[in-house]
């Protein structure tokens, strides 16, 4: 029923002051939740920036120097570099571990490795070893052995891979590890061939060999001289007669030795080889 013009109208009321309240509490929330959510997100991407960056410069140090760094797992996962060598810096893991477990031998003394574990990859300079570039480890060097043998007769060249390393008797002589062709060679007799396995810091002894004599021929041999007629004659420092001889020789060399009443000897060798069906004959003389 509408009011009397003379009736008082109560005053409209507006929303309740808590409700106001917590509508405030609710946008400050929001705000707080929204800088946080903001600032997480721009570390977490500063994080990934940062780490980017520092894997493209220890990429390009490693490729600079020769060394792929980046397939060093110390390097990946809590390895740093000291910029002021381009090197890793020291971080704790299972080689470093073990390298500071040891005593120290002194106050700025660097510690020596483990035996068996290398040393580091890199050189005073910074620039990689390029022991490791060649894929070998420092301290490979060629390892050597040596042989020692006899033979009958003495005098036998010996050869090893083709080269003469001297005649028997040989004692010590060096040689790389590993197998080699030894092949001995002497005058009149069949040459030996044996496998030679040469052992690091050890003298191989091959002990004595004998060499078989070759087939050699026999034919007559006449033996004179027109000034030394008459004088005593050595073949093989064996006495056969007087001036002129014949006699019945092998093929090979063979030493004459003439011996006259008077005057100086005459020695000389002769390396015989029958060709025809006669006799050989030789000359001996005073040049």
């Amino acid at each position: 029923m509408p009011a009397s013009p003379g009736q008082n109208h109560a005053p409209r009321r507006g929303p309740p002051k808590e409700d106001a309240g917590m509508a405030a509490a609710d946008r400050e929330r929001i705000k707080l939740v929204a800088f946080w959510a903001v600032t997480i997100a721009l570390l977490v991407v500063s994080l990934v920036c940062s780490a980017g960056y520092h894997y493209i410069e220890r990429q390009r140090a490693a490729e600079a120097r020769g060394v792929d760094h980046a397939l060093d797992p110390e390097l990946l996962v809590g390895g740093g570099y000291d910029r002021t060598s381009e090197e890793p810096a020291q971080q704790p893991s299972s080689r470093g571990a073990r390298s500071a477990a040891g005593p120290s031998s002194g106050s700025g003394a660097a510690a020596a490795p483990p035996q068996g574990e290398l040393p580091e990859r890199a050189g005073a300079s910074g620039s990689a070893d390029p022991r490791y570039l060649m894929g070998g480890h420092p301290d490979d060097q060629p390892r050597t052995g040596s042989f020692s043998l006899r033979s009958d007769p003495i005098g036998a060249e010996v050869l090893v891979d083709g080269r003469s390393m001297g005649i028997t008797p040989l004692s010590g002589h060096e040689l790389p590890q590993g197998r080699h062709q030894l092949r001995l060679e002497h005058r009149g007799y069949h040459a030996v061939l044996r496998e030679l396995d040469v052992v690091a810091e050890h003298d191989v002894d091959l002990g004595f060999i004998q060499l078989e004599a070759q087939a050699r021929r026999v034919g007559s041999v006449e033996i004179w001289s027109a000034d030394l007629q008459g004088a005593a004659l050595y073949v093989d420092e064996r006495h056969v007669g007087r001036l002129p001889v014949i006699l019945d020789l092998a093929e090979g060399l063979h030493s004459f030795y003439v011996q006259p009443d008077q005057g100086n000897p005459v020695s000389e060798e002769r390396d015989l080889q029958f060709e025809g069906a006669g006799p050989l004959v030789i000359q001996i003389g005073r040049q």
